[in-house]
This record gives structure tokens, sequence and C-alpha cells, in this order.
């Protein structure tokens, strides 16, 4: 027979006796995870991306579907925050929205985990994912991460489904398309699932009925986003991702890390991060020859698991060697995998290892998430806004590098300042910079309009080196005003200049 009784997952032993009193630890963990979500949701400032979430939100769907195009991402989140929001600008309803799906995703994680580690793995998992600071920050932002994360591990539990045998193919083939159209990054999701099938195939351990019912799965969602895969070529032409640093091995490392234990983590020696890494991935890997490989154990679910906890990442670090696009952010949906990996090889150790390893996340999250919910590490827009609208006055002139600066700015500024930036022409709607950076060609048409011809000039800068590399904006200014102060509010620079005069 193709279906295998699984082996190298199980620990029936430990089951609880009472599934009511498991199903009582699940609800006291999931209101400890609607109270950590919901914790303090107010409190950062809104930044850049999540302002663009919240004003593309107010749109009709239409526009929505407009400004995604003009933007660098599918347009599923925008369309049900829009829902979600009716016409409010709240940045704490627009965050709850996220905060809603962190909790589903708590819940999946419970339900996952006991499908396929035990009861008490699954309490384990449920916990740690509970508690993780990672997953708690990307609760309370809003974008889009943790919808994708949702939605992948939706997708990936039908996923399981169809491998079992069951018929899954209608709710498989929603779940992973929406998942497609929430974050381009689920396509590495279908690539493992993929490569999955065929190596189960391959080895027998599916049924050829099986293998061509996820293939089909596959196939049909690949041909229901094929209406937007233009739209993607265009944005991914005409939009370059500058913010992405080129790919190092130690965020490769700590990236991991940070999945794992949470932020806090990195505030260790980097040797000692990367040392850390190594002696997790040993542990995995010999816990994986010692328990399936040698014994010949043929989990199909553990090859699944091994494949989704370690394929996207490694697709996207060989991606990232030539073209950039590795963010700590986006693997938010491989949380849940390598976290049961982790309970895993901890249940194949000795009791008093398996302690030591989750006490040592449990130590770091905690000592981070007291951190992390009891001081603003985001950049401070709400102060930048309340600093301008105590020393700005109507006839000063604001110029934003970037532009969308104006977009958090806007949740805080009380008065009606005409705020410009570059790109020039940057708009919600239109977008506006196709990757044309700030150059002697095009500075002096720049510096020499409004507002910098006015008596007092306020210049707003939130890592300019991405779009002005040369600081040609403040060089310019330097020559033709003078610089009155400067004040630093995060990563934001506001520096007033006055008496300019024509270059």
């Amino acid at each position: 027979m193709w279906q295998k009784k699984i082996i190298a997952l199980s620990f029936k032993e430990y089951d609880f006796p009472s599934q009511k009193k498991w199903w009582i630890i699940v609800f006291l963990l999931l209101i400890c995870a609607v109270i950590l979500r919901f914790w303090g949701i107010e409190k950062e400032s809104v930044w850049i991306d999540e302002a663009y979430s919240i004003f593309l939100a107010n749109h009709s769907f239409q526009e929505i579907i407009q400004g995604t195009i003009a933007d660098q991402h599918p347009p599923l989140y925008y369309l049900l925050l829009s829902i979600w929001l009716q016409g409010s600008n709240s940045v704490v309803l627009a965050r709850s929205f996220s905060a809603v799906l962190g909790v589903f995703f708590v819940f999946q994680a419970f339900v996952f985990s006991k499908k396929v580690l035990n009861d008490i793995a699954a309490i384990e998992v449920g916990f740690l994912i509970t508690i993780s600071p990672f997953h708690i920050w990307y609760s309370q932002e809003a974008r889009m991460y943790m919808l994708l994360a949702v939605l992948v591990m939706g997708s990936m539990c039908q996923f399981f489904l169809i491998l079992e045998g069951k018929n899954r193919l209608i709710s498989y083939t929603i779940l992973t398309i929406l998942a497609l159209y929430t974050h381009y990054f689920a396509i590495f999701i279908l690539l493992t699932q993929f490569f999955v099938i065929l190596i189960l195939r391959i080895n027998s351990l599916i049924a050829r009925k099986q293998f061509l019912i996820s293939l089909l799965g596959i196939f049909v969602v690949l041909v229901i986003f094929l209406p937007w895969l233009p739209i993607a070529f265009y944005q991914s032409q005409s939009h370059p991702l500058v913010w992405i640093e080129k790919l190092s091995l130690q965020t490769f490392l700590d990236t991991f890390l940070r999945i794992l234990f949470g932020s806090g983590f990195l505030l260790l020696p980097p040797l000692l991060r990367s040392i850390t890494f190594i002696v997790i991935i040993l542990l995995i890997a010999y816990t994986v020859y010692r328990e399936i490989i040698k014994n010949n154990y043929k989990d199909i679910f553990f090859i699944a698991i091994l494949f989704w906890a370690f394929a996207p990442y490694l697709m996207v670090s060989i991606i990232s060697v030539r073209s950039p696009i590795f963010q700590y952010k986006q693997f938010l949906f491989l949380i849940f995998p390598i976290l049961l990996l982790y309970i895993w090889v901890s249940h194949k150790k000795r009791e008093w290892i398996r302690l030591l390893m989750i006490a040592v996340v449990v130590f770091f999250s905690v000592i981070f998430l007291l951190f992390q919910q009891s001081t603003t590490t985001k950049d401070n827009w709400k102060g930048l806004g309340g600093y301008l609208n105590q020393k700005a006055e109507l006839q000063d002139g604001i110029f934003c590098n970037p532009a969308a600066s104006k977009l958090p700015l806007s949740f805080y500024i009380k008065k009606s300042f005409d705020i410009r930036g570059y790109p020039l022409d940057y708009d919600i709607l239109k977008g506006g910079w196709e990757g044309e950076r700030i150059s002697q060609r095009n500075i002096y048409e720049i510096i020499n309009g409004y507002p910098f011809d006015r008596r007092r000039v306020w210049l707003i800068e939130f890592f300019p080196e991405l779009w002005d590399p040369d600081k040609l904006i403040r060089k310019s200014l330097n020559k033709k005003c003078v610089m009155e102060e400067e004040q630093y509010f995060g990563n934001i620079t506001l520096t007033l200049y006055r008496d300019c005069h024509d270059e």
C-alpha cells in the first residue's frame, strides 16, 4: 500500500488522556495570543508601507487594482483590507486585521501540529508561536505578510490531505491562488509542493492518483494566475528593489535565527549566532538521518514539512545572489514548519535536552517580547508630525525624499501644508518612480521649483541614499540656503533651511 503509517513524527504516548483538557489548554493559549497581539497595537507610529496600505484600501476596488499595478504587489490584501476598514483610516483598525489573522494562524498551528506530531508537541509548537516576537510584530503591522502566512498554512493543510487520498482539490486550489494573489513569494510554496509530489512519486510513496490530482491543482493555480502574470513581469521591470541589500552569509543565518528565536537573538555576537545556526542544522540533519534515512521510514508528511521549512528559504537565497529579493519579513510563513521541526528534533533527544531546547526559545522570545512591547522601535513619524505642528509655519516649504513620506506624515500633521517630494510626480494610484534616482540631470529642475523658493524649507529624508545616493539635494541646499537646525526621528532626518536664493 502507498499509504504509510506515520512513524517518524508520532509519539502517541505523549497524547493527552483527555482531549477536553487539550482543547482547554489550546483555548487558554489562544486567549494569550489575542492579548499579546492586541497589547500595544497602537504604540508604534504608522510607517510608509502601512500608510500606503491604508490609503490605497480607502479607494474603490478598481482603483486599488490600478494602484497595485503601479506598485510591486498583487492586490488581494488591499481588497480585503478595504472591506475590513469600510472607509476608515484608523491605524489600529488596519493593524487589527493582521492581529485577527495572527490569532487564527496560532489556531492553525495547534491543529496542524496535532495532526503530524502529538498532543504535547502540538501544545509546544503553538505556545512558541503564541509568544514569538517575530510573529507578534507582523500581527501588529498593516501589511500582507500575516495574510500570506495564513493562506500558505491553509494551502499546505489541503495539500497534505490530498496526499492522504482525500478529495481537497477545490479547497487547495482556492487557498493557493489566494496566497499567490497576496504575495509573489507564494510561488515558492507552489514550487515546493511540486518538488514534494515529484520526489514522493519517484519513490512510490504516493499513488499515481494523488500525484495527478496534486499536479492538476498546481496547474489550475498557474492558469488562474496567468492573467496577472504580465503585470507581475511589468512590476519586476519597472520597480527595481534598490532598498534590498545583496544577500550576505550573516543575513542568511540571522534570518533563520530571527524566525526561530526572535530578533532579540541578534543581540548576541555574530560568531555565537553562526555557531548556533550550525548546531541547529546539524541536529536536524542528524535526526533526519537517524530516524528517517537509516531506519528507512517513509513518512510523506515529514518529507513535505522538511521541504516546506527549507526549500523556499534556499530558493529565495539562490535568486538573491544575482537579484536581491531576500527580506526576513517575507519568510513569516516559514515560522510554523521551522518551529515544528525544532520541536520534533527536541522530542528525539533526552528529556533534559528537550526541555533545554524549548527553554532557550522561550527565554529569548520572552526577553525580546518585553523589550519589543515596551519601547518604540519603528521610525517616529508621529514625533516628526508633532514637531512640524509646533515649529513649521504655513508659508514654509516642506520637501520629502522620498515623496511617499507624505503618507505617514498625513496621519499626524494638523496644519494644511503643501508637501512636495521626489519623485515629483508620485501618486499612490499611478506610482511615479521607475528607478530613476536624483542625478545631475534632474537636480536643477528639483531644486529651483517649489518648495525651494520659500523663505524657509523643511527637508525630510528617509533613507535618502536609495533615491539620492550622491546627496545632491542636500549639497544644493547647503549652497543656496542657510541650515538652521537638524532633528532626528529614528531613521528620519528633518533639516530646516532658511534664506534660500537661486543658484
